[in-house]
């Protein structure tokens, strides 16, 4: 039996320990949300390209936590994307490397760092190789304290691992909005967590594809803390969620995130990636968080290179003063 591209794909990315914001299945949601992607992959790197459009008809392509590879092949892959870069008028890359800059240390690269990024510069991950008793011992004193109250207060756990029920979809959303208003949040619009859900549980049990699991935290009945997370390769990726201000006391968000973690350490899941961290912009999320222990990874950032320099000029000075205004 023919192996499908997408496997092809994946088993590449997994091997070279990257994201799933690079799998096969990442590329197939933008596309349902209308971005045009397309997978580049020469000699032995591989990078999933999404393109862009901006206002006054600016293209750009996009690689989130890519590309993926042996640095060696970078500046094959970067002369090809130049090519397919130039051929559809786009102004500028952007590229947010995996981990490290290295792959941009070839001459004459001209690669800008920004000194920001889209995607978190730093994410909490949990090795979850240890045993439950020493993850619990890990943990800050007052997390523990709370997972265990959550438990005598009633609070249960759920998972839904394909399909997603409509009721469920509603709840999710409601805790979402609830936690972007009281965090002062920006999220995306309901049609694109819908569309998220309905890509990544679509259950079809593909090896190695990126499989969406959504995690509720009850209480008497009421969902109070919701997690949408992504299993790819060895690492379960916590995406998306919120929790309700009604009945704070029992701690439900502890406990889901504990269970999240006794879930994918009994499916095989050696990582639980929490996401990003932010002590200045996001406090409290970042006080949660690690509370949970785990370790701080830090990423590089966002990298661009200009094709046309002159509107890329403008471009920057309009983002910049946009973004002071």
């Amino acid at each position: 039996m023919e192996t499908k591209a997408s496997q092809i794909w994946n088993n590449f990315v997994i091997q070279h320990n990257g994201s799933f914001l690079q799998s096969w299945e990442w590329g197939e949601f933008q596309q349902t949300v209308g971005k045009k992607v397309f997978y580049l992959e020469v000699h032995e790197m591989r990078g999933l390209v999404i393109g862009h459009a901006l206002p006054l008809g600016i293209k750009y392509f996009y690689i989130p936590r890519g590309p993926v590879g042996e640095k060696n092949s970078f500046p094959a892959w970067f002369k090809k994307i130049s090519e397919h870069a130039k051929q559809a008028g786009a102004v500028f890359l952007r590229i947010e490397p995996p981990n490290s800059v290295s792959i941009f240390q070839i001459p004459n690269s001209k690669f800008v760092d920004l000194g920001r990024a889209i995607q978190p510069r730093q994410n909490l991950i949990v090795d979850l190789a240890h045993t439950e008793d020493d993850l619990l011992a890990g943990m800050h004193e007052k997390t523990r304290y709370n997972i265990r109250l959550a438990g005598r207060h009633g609070v249960t756990t759920r998972v839904q691992g394909s399909g997603v029920r409509s009721q469920d979809v509603g709840a999710f959303l409601l805790l979402l909005h609830e936690t972007a208003k009281e965090q002062d949040l920006k999220i995306y619009s309901d049609v694109y967590y819908q569309k998220m859900l309905e890509v990544f549980m679509a259950g079809d049990g593909a090896p190695n594809a990126t499989k969406g699991i959504l995690f509720f935290a009850d209480y008497k009945g009421k969902p109070l803390a919701t997690a949408f997370c992504v299993g790819f390769g060895r690492r379960l990726t916590y995406l998306h969620g919120g929790s309700s201000r009604e009945h704070k006391n029992v701690m439900a968000p502890q406990l889901l995130h504990w269970e999240i973690m006794r879930w994918a350490k009994e499916a095989g899941y050696a990582e639980y990636d929490m996401g990003g961290i932010d002590e200045a912009k996001w406090p409290g999320l970042t006080r949660f968080k690690k509370g949970f222990g785990g370790r701080t990874v830090a990423y590089a950032g966002i990298y661009e290179y200009a094709y046309n320099r002159f509107v890329y000029s403008l471009y920057r000075v309009a983002h910049f003063l946009a973004y002071r205004s």
